[in-house]
């Protein structure tokens, strides 16, 4: 009897000394998490461009801001433009309409007695960023229902870039050659040109996007 006794105090002894530690929770290493953390990729943000090319022979919309006449202009007379819209260069940054334009007067010449015409040479140069970024312009045209003479009728004619200088312009014809206000005309780049990032502004975005870093042709809302 003793001897069962002895047995069961023996086996509670147990019981108490090993129960405890079998009901300690697993502490878990932070070593095991940091490294795991520290295992994750990595991604990396491209950075921005720092400019875009604009292609050449790039088609630009514009706008005349003042009546140019025959009667009136002299060869050298700066002429203002203004883009008719925006041109976009990634699908939100570029030029916003009304972006100031530079045109000058190639030749004028006034109407006279027995029925001389009066002509007028008009080209659009430029589109200046700043002092130290312009777009060169060539090929301008007026709208050939728009630049007219003084009875109504007008005659466009494109004169090759070497005959005025380089500049590709056009000429209007009639009794009083004028391009009014608020005529439609059109242009295109020169030549490739890159644009700093920092010189365009937010536009709402416009899809597909055509330009890259690269020189590439670039998106507008107008056709080519």
């Amino acid at each position: 009897m003793l001897n069962i006794a002895y047995r069961a105090a023996f086996a509670g002894a147990l019981f108490s000394l090993a129960g405890p530690s079998l009901a300690q929770p697993i502490a878990v290493s932070p070593v095991a998490s940091d490294a795991a953390a520290d295992a994750q990729p990595v991604v990396q943000v491209p950075a921005a461009p720092a400019s875009y090319t604009l292609p050449a022979l790039f088609a630009v919309d514009l706008t005349v801001v003042d009546e140019v006449s025959s009667k009136l202009a002299k060869s050298g007379d700066p002429v203002r433009l203004r883009l008719a819209r925006p041109i976009y260069v990634t699908p939100d940054l570029g030029l916003p309409e009304g972006t100031v334009v530079e045109g000058m007067v190639i030749h004028a010449a006034k109407g006279g007695m027995g029925g001389k015409s009066g002509e007028l040479l008009i080209a659009a140069q430029r589109i200046l960023l700043d002092n130290s970024v312009a777009i060169a312009l060539r090929s301008f045209q007026v709208n050939p229902a728009q630049g007219r003479d003084n009875q109504g009728v007008a005659m466009g004619l494109m004169i090759a870039g070497g005959a005025v200088g380089g500049i590709a312009g056009m000429l209007i014809t009639g009794g009083s050659a004028r391009v009014a206000a608020g005529t439609n005309a059109s242009a295109k780049t020169r030549s490739a040109t890159e644009l700093p990032a920092s010189l365009l502004v937010k536009l709402p975005r416009q899809d597909p996007l055509y330009t890259s870093p690269m020189p590439v042709p670039a998106f507008t809302t107008q056709g080519n």
